[in-house]
This record gives C-alpha cells, sequence and structure tokens, in this order.
C-alpha cells in the first residue's frame, strides 16, 4: 500500500485517503498539466507575435526611409484586405523614489500655506488633487502634470517641488503587449481574447 504524503510532509497510509481527496488530487494535477500547456502555448504566440510585429515594422521603415528615432515601440498593421489588425503596445509604468516625492510634497504644501492669499484656486485645487491616493497609491499622471504649470506660477518652492517631482521618476520596467483583431461582416474589429480571465 502506497503512502500519501501531506502538506507537513507526514506519511498518510493509502486507506486513510477519502475518495474526495483522490479525486481532487487526480483532477487538480490535470488542471494544473493542462494550464502549464496552454501557458507555455501562449508565450510562444506572444514571442511569435511581437519578433513578427518587429520584422513588419523594421521592413516598413525600410521601405518608406525614414528613420525611427524616438519611436517608442507601439506599432499596429493590418493585413492586404484589412481583415486582421495587429496592434503591438509598449508600456513603461512611470515609478517615484519615494524620499523625492515626499519632499516635493512638502514643498508643494508648505507653498500653499504660506501663499493662502495669494495663490489661485485652481492651482490649489490641482496641488491638493494631485496627491490624493486611490488603494493607497498616487496617482502618477496628476503628479507629473503638476510641472506643466511651472512657468506659471512664481515661487522657488513651486520651481523646486517640480524639479523633485521630475527627478524622482523612474522607469524600471518596460512590458509589451499585442492585441489582435478580425474584422466582421460588418466591418467591425473583433478582438481574440488571450486573457483567460476574460474569455
Amino acid at each position: 500500500m502506497k503512502n500519501w504524503i501531506d502538506e507537513t510532509g507526514r506519511e498518510i497510509p493509502e486507506n486513510r485517503i477519502t475518495k474526495l481527496e483522490k479525486k481532487k488530487e487526480k483532477v487538480s494535477s490535470k488542471i494544473v498539466k493542462e494550464a502549464l500547456s496552454a501557458n507555455k502555448m501562449l508565450e510562444s504566440i506572444k514571442s511569435y507575435v511581437l519578433d513578427k510585429s518587429a520584422e513588419i515594422f523594421e521592413t516598413a521603415i525600410a521601405e518608406k526611409d525614414v528613420k525611427k528615432d524616438n519611436h517608442k515601440g507601439n506599432f499596429t498593421w493590418y493585413n492586404f484586405d484589412r481583415s486582421i489588425k495587429i496592434e503591438v503596445n509598449i508600456s513603461e509604468p512611470v515609478k517615484f523614489e519615494d524620499e523625492l516625492i515626499f519632499a516635493a510634497k512638502s514643498k508643494l504644501f508648505d507653498f500653499l500655506k504660506e501663499k493662502t492669499e495669494t495663490v489661485e484656486q485652481f492651482v490649489r485645487d490641482i496641488i491638493i488633487d494631485a496627491f490624493e491616493t486611490k488603494n493607497g497609491q498616487l496617482d502618477v499622471k496628476r503628479i507629473i502634470s503638476l510641472t506643466k504649470y511651472r512657468d506659471r506660477v512664481n515661487d522657488n518652492r513651486f520651481h523646486e517641488a517640480c524639479d523633485l517631482i521630475m527627478q524622482a521618476q523612474r522607469r524600471p520596467s518596460t512590458k509589451k503587449y499585442f492585441k489582435i483583431y478580425v474584422r466582421d461582416e460588418e466591418g467591425e474589429y473583433n478582438h481574440i481574447e488571450l486573457n483567460i480571465s476574460a474569455i
């Protein structure tokens, strides 16, 4: 009789294993096997789409004799009759260095405190709104948007805070995404969903 090993490493005689436990063991093993196979296939598809899209992009700019300088990688292309559309997107999420953003926030709020009478309401609102958190996270775009008011606000602390916001920005990772669409009879492009949670 074969013993089973539980999560603590103890050996459990097979005759003490219930019918339900045996069924869960068998089914869960099969699910994992199928999931790993599907994951490997999706990784292969992703690699193929990104590699081939890169080839298409290189060929396109070569034919048009243009430079790809400053191109961030976002690219949409079609087959000959435009019944298939492929989109490739590059995401470089911005992260902040905490100590620099804290310093920027401190300068901005000191600025508001001392300029109570003279700061225009729109400036006050955008500063306060920018540092509101959602689910404990700062809104990166709102904070960065403060820097576009740098030349409109005549105060050294505001300028220093804007400089700190720029210095605090980091792009630690680059992610590549793609979407594949097929045009239907009505001319609408329908997304082929490859995200298992959305199927």
